[in-house]
């Protein structure tokens, strides 16, 4: 039984008790014993990991031998599966760019999609030759929320026998069908006292390698209500603030913008879903408030994630809730002169209060 994906010819030699062992002549090309015909290269890429963002997928594959376009009277039909999560709709027409020069003479200029199974069909219409870079491209749109990469196969449907094998795939924000997010935020405090002192502390991991040649910029938005105002670097404290900067040279900043925004950049390459967390002080308002809704996102060059919400902690934790009374009534029970009166109090918090 052949092998089920590319293998070259084997060694075969012959040796009896009468002579010595002799190599044997092996035929040539696919006539070679136990030799299996495959892709010797089946690769893909993207252009960008920008949510609702056209992508250019750059596909090269190199057969081991002719990949006829007919095989036995039937077309040789290659099928690429797995492209999952696109926002691109069924098509039988979908454009397919030749960049290698012999595609579009080889498949046509379009091929068929399937977008529930992430399916792209390419009817062969000449034969390809072996060892030969064919490369082309699509166009997907990216879906509008985050999405890990996708694992694209490859193989024939009909017509000459090409096995299942896994397609190799590009890395970082080259990943097929990437789409760039966090996998995890969080926020929390350390105190929710009027004109205090409050320590924030925002943790989070990205799906993708934050590569600082790529000036990556993480901003959380939605900080409103504190006193410190004006545009300006705050200091970082505990965590990863060896990864943040101001972008000359000078770590363990954070720019604060527009009363509502602190601005991250990576100074430091990171690995794909690293955690980083890092602290910082913003003044409390002399009024009490709910903790604001948080929003997470980051930019730089060739990418933008889109707007995700930020988990708080719980209770007096909660970023930027500030104390105060919710509700405060007083009233009584006789109105009569030198009668006993009782008065009630009553009073709720808009965060706990603990005897201590």
């Amino acid at each position: 039984t052949n092998a089920t994906q590319y293998r070259d010819s084997a060694n075969v030699s012959m040796a009896s008790s009468f002579f010595f062992e002799r190599p044997m002549t092996p035929g040539h090309g696919i006539e070679g014993p136990l030799r299996v015909i495959g892709l010797l290269v089946s690769h893909i890429a993207q252009s960008i990991a920008s949510a609702s963002a056209f992508n250019f997928l750059t596909i090269t594959l190199q057969g081991s031998e002719t990949i006829t376009a007919q095989h036995k009277n039937v077309s040789t039909v290659i099928v690429i599966a797995g492209l999952t999560g696109t926002d691109t709709v069924d098509s039988l027409a979908l454009p397919l760019i030749d960049i290698s020069g012999q595609a579009h003479s080889i498949f046509g200029s379009s091929c068929s999609w399937q977008q529930a199974s992430g399916t792209l069909l390419l009817t062969m219409l000449h034969d390809a030759l072996p060892r030969q870079d064919i490369v082309f491209s699509i166009t997907l749109l990216n879906p509008s929320t985050p999405k890990s990469a996708s694992t694209p196969t490859i193989q024939t449907s009909q017509g000459l026998r090409i096995a299942p094998q896994l397609m190799s795939t590009a890395q970082g924000q080259a990943q097929v069908l990437l789409v760039a997010g966090f996998t995890y935020s969080f926020a929390m405090q350390s105190t929710p006292s009027q004109s205090a002192s409050n320590t924030l502390t925002i943790s989070f991991a990205c799906n993708f390698a934050l590569i600082a040649s790529q000036n990556p910029i993480v901003t959380i938005d939605g900080l409103t209500g504190s006193t410190t105002t004006g545009d300006m670097y705050l200091s970082l404290s505990g965590g990863n603030v060896s990864f943040f900067g101001d972008g000359t040279g000078i770590l363990h900043k954070a720019f604060w913008y527009n009363n509502r925004q602190i601005h991250f950049k990576v100074e430091t390459d990171t690995l794909t879903n690293k955690m980083l967390w890092a602290s910082f002080i913003l003044m409390n308002p002399a009024q009490g408030q709910p903790s604001p809704s948080l929003q997470i996102r980051a930019n730089g060059v060739g990418f933008t994630t889109p707007w995700q919400t930020v988990a708080k902690a719980s209770g007096n934790s909660a970023p930027l809730l500030v104390a105060t009374f919710s509700f405060v009534s007083m009233g009584q029970t006789n109105s009569n002169p030198g009668d006993v009166n009782i008065i009630t109090v009553t009073l709720a918090a808009n965060c706990d209060v603990y005897s201590s």
